[in-house]
């Protein structure tokens, strides 16, 4: 509690630039925090913490020791403050990181994320849930896709979550978008950093043409779909489709696949030759035909999200800025709503923050277009979300502030309308980072 006090202080306070601390406790939980929050606050130049001690419970009553190296990690991470992408410590890394050219080398990547990230989280996961996590990460779709690229969009998209015995959960974008919100450590940052060089091989679409799988802006797409028992074709799950164009665009017209939505362990015979797909098990036939539809770049798109209430009023009109993350959002405005039902409640926030509902609308310029934006429903996990995913650090400029003078809540949120910057090369580098969007 009292690191978590301490860390509410210095993300509220603006003002603050030095602060000791003289005979306090904090667990190694509460250390954490506090290096977590020095490297956050935007004021804070010193802190003193040579005075801290440890506490540990244990069997037979409490364990106090002294925080060796802890000033060091302090001033470290107040040294370290990122304040724009050229003095962050991911943009460094990313300048190094090269792509994964292979299915294998993206899974490696992945998995070791998840791992390096349990390993700085001070709390404990029973045997297994990680290997498990990993394994359910990187399953099915994963294991059909063809590019590593497709590899990290398609595990972008997962909503599994990995939970610790104290009840916290992490999505794996969650665990990605933490490493570049707090731009560290350093050995994770690296490999955050070349997995977003991969994923960034979907967005950046203008350096790399049309990403195999998802979608560039006013594209034309090629679903496959299915006749169904009422003799009506519907088309196939996203996941499924992934694997049919795949095969189709490399020649491989006969083949044998599991479908997502069927029985774990059916396979069925597809011959794209004869339009035919066969229940292997049943072997029950159906016609299957490939067509085309056009994903336009839509005029806006929105994002429902909590925000702390001092990065509500940090949306000025007229601030060009730079988030630190990706920037995920939909073209269905109920989609943007029904996150606004779920406040936040990621363990590694202080939790005493006051949070405010926010819907942003993200305008596009119809006539430019956007190059580091695309539409990943065609490989999402979570088909129906219409996700527009926005390439990290990329640049927005507020349109409209938010009023908080009037009444809000989460079924009537603040609005901040914010204009998507075309292409995200012609800004400058030294920008203004939002943590929080």
């Amino acid at each position: 509690p009292t690191a978590r006090a301490l860390a509410d202080t210095f993300l509220v306070n603006h003002t603050l630039e030095k602060l000791l601390l003289s005979s306090t406790l904090v667990t190694t939980a509460g250390a954490q925090v506090l290096r977590q929050a020095a490297k956050q606050s935007r004021s804070l130049k010193f802190l003193e913490v040579n005075a801290l001690s440890y506490v540990q419970s244990v069997l037979l009553g409490i364990r106090f020791s002294r925080c060796p190296g802890m000033q060091a990690q302090i001033d470290d991470a107040v040294q370290s403050r990122p304040s724009t992408l050229a003095s962050s410590a991911f943009g460094r890394a990313y300048q190094r990181a090269v792509a994964c050219g292979t299915v294998d080398e993206a899974k490696g990547v992945i998995r070791r994320i998840v791992e390096d990230f349990v390993r700085e989280l001070p709390t404990l996961f029973l045997p297994g849930v990680v290997n498990g996590f990993v394994t359910q990460l990187t399953g099915p779709a994963v294991q059909q896709a063809q590019t590593a690229r497709t590899v990290a969009g398609i595990t972008w998209t997962y909503a599994g979550e990995l939970g610790d015995i104290s009840g916290g959960r992490y999505n794996f974008f969650k665990i990605v978008q933490h490493v570049l919100r707090t731009d560290g450590p350093e050995g994770l940052l690296g490999h955050v950093a070349v997995y977003a060089r991969t994923l960034n091989e979907f967005t950046a679409v203008r350096r790399h043409g049309a990403a195999q799988g998802a979608l560039p802006a006013n594209a034309t797409v090629d679903v496959w779909h299915f006749e169904h028992d009422a003799l009506r074709f519907v088309p196939f799950h996203a996941q499924d489709n992934v694997v049919l164009e795949q095969k189709y665009q490399a020649g491989e017209l006969v083949f044998e696949t599991t479908l997502s939505f069927c029985t774990p362990g059916v396979w069925h015979r597809f011959d794209l030759n004869l339009s035919k797909q066969t229940n292997m098990a049943t072997q029950v036939e159906r016609r299957i035909r490939r067509c085309s539809r056009t994903e336009t770049l839509p005029a806006t798109t929105w994002r429902g999200t909590w925000l702390p209430e001092f990065w509500a009023k940090w949306f000025t009109a007229g601030k060009s800025y730079r988030f630190a993350g990706y920037l995920a959002s939909s073209d269905d405005l109920q989609v943007a709503s029904n996150f606004l039902g779920y406040p936040p409640r990621d363990p590694d926030d202080p939790a005493l923050l006051p949070m405010v509902p926010v819907r942003f609308v993200l305008c596009f310029d119809l006539t430019k277009g956007c190059d580091h934006v695309n539409f990943l429903e065609n490989i999402s996990r979570v088909p129906g979300e219409r996700e527009w995913l926005f390439q990290a650090y990329s640049a927005f400029t507020v349109r409209t502030p938010a009023n908080l003078s009037t009444a809000f809540d989460r079924t009537n949120p603040l609005m901040i309308e914010v204009d998507v910057v075309p292409d995200n090369s012609t800004m400058p580098d030294h920008l203004p980072l939002a943590e929080w969007h």
